[in-house]
């Protein structure tokens, strides 16, 4: 017996069993679509074969997450299963299962725990959202993997990540979202044993960003101060860069932030690096004209350097210090490759540099780095 095109490989399966148990007039419905239009009911055959199990409102396992969220559930057919710090299995044997390349990424940021889980479409056709939920020392750590991910799939040629509106932050496209707030990062991937990418596709699309964003896991803590600076009305995402040594490449430069940015004069970068007092922000600027060819303008309190890499054309950036903070602008990564000029003596330029730098000036003062 062949399945006929265009039919599902779960009717089949039901015919068969039918066929085995030797019931009499037992008989299988057509299947629904794979995907049944918005109020449509899936029948009751489909269900079956289908649904999840899912957990009770008093069996939530963890993060305070919802059993249930929209038309999905914890799927009790699924083990949720922790690694790490306290948890009964250690970070390597999580790292061993859930990263194929294993996670020398979520370990450079102070990985402390993993937690796996999975959510199920409990009505329609079966939708898994499968979600990694990593945890770090703090909150710039976090957030700092989290741009990571954010940024290595962005530079990716799919379309770009859409910002979500939770508590924390959080980023989706296609079948991926990542959620971050306080000490955890979420990764939540959409996929499905039984219907075709496209009609996963299909259902992402309308339904992920809500999906994430019923599941923001919020904490109390407060943001790191590079997002209080950087996320201000001139950013453009979609997340700010947080490193801890070779800001703009530069070995020894330290740790720092940068973000792009938009001005009704076009498309820039800022950066942002705290240090441990004013005289540490000072050989950080030192440091930027020494390696790059600095030139001081404004009576030495805006210095211009000319950034030359290999592979790369040319590009020019601005500093200055406001206390034990050094703030930068220059052009976006994508000016780099295309060999656009830039007017070096553009007042654009130190308009943006004093933007930024006013910022700093009006915030409170930052922990030290």
């Amino acid at each position: 017996m062949s399945v006929r095109r265009g039919q599902s490989p779960t009717r089949w399966r039901a015919i068969l069993a039918c066929l085995g148990l030797g019931l009499a007039g037992c008989s299988v419905a057509d299947p629904d679509p794979p995907f049944a239009a918005a109020g449509s009911t899936p029948s009751s055959a489909h269900l079956a074969l289908r649904a999840p199990r899912c957990r009770d409102e008093s069996t939530v396992p963890v993060l305070g997450l919802p059993a249930r969220a929209g038309e999905y559930c914890l799927d009790a057919g699924v083990d949720v299963r922790r690694y790490g710090l306290e948890a009964p299995l250690g970070l390597d044997a999580g790292c061993a299962e859930l990263f194929p390349g294993g996670c020398d990424l979520e370990k450079s940021f102070g990985l402390d725990r993993l937690q796996t889980l999975q959510y199920t479409r409990w009505r329609g056709p079966r939708i898994e959202v499968r979600i990694r939920v990593s945890e770090f020392g703090g909150p710039r750590a976090a957030y700092g993997f989290y741009a990571a991910r954010v940024l290595a799939d962005a530079d990716s040629e799919a379309r770009p990540f859409s910002r979500l509106s939770v508590k924390g932050r959080g980023a989706w496209r296609d079948e991926v979202a990542y959620l971050w707030s306080a000490r955890r990062v979420a990764e939540l991937r959409m996929s499905s044993p039984t219907e075709t990418p496209d009609v996963v596709r299909s259902v992402a699309t309308r339904e992920l960003g809500e999906l994430a964003t019923r599941l923001d896991f919020a904490g109390n803590e407060p943001l790191p101060y590079e997002l209080a600076i950087l996320e201000n009305a001139e950013f453009e995402g979609p997340v700010v860069s947080i490193v801890d040594d070779h800001l703009l490449e530069l070995s020894g430069s330290g740790p720092g932030a940068t973000a792009d940015a938009r001005d009704e004069t076009g498309g820039y970068r800022q950066l942002l690096a705290v240090r441990r007092d004013e005289s540490s922000a000072k050989d950080l600027v030192a440091l930027l004209g020494r390696e790059y060819s600095g030139k001081w303008f404004r009576t030495k309190t805006v210095l211009r350097v000319r950034r030359a890499r290999a592979g790369h054309n040319p590009e020019t950036w601005y500093f200055a210090r406001s206390g034990a903070v050094v703030v930068g602008v220059g052009p976006l990564r994508a000016a780099e490759s295309s060999g656009r000029a830039l007017d070096d003596g553009a007042t654009s330029w130190f308009e943006r540099l004093e933007r930024l730098n006013s910022r700093v000036r009006r915030a409170p003062r930052p922990e030290a780095r």
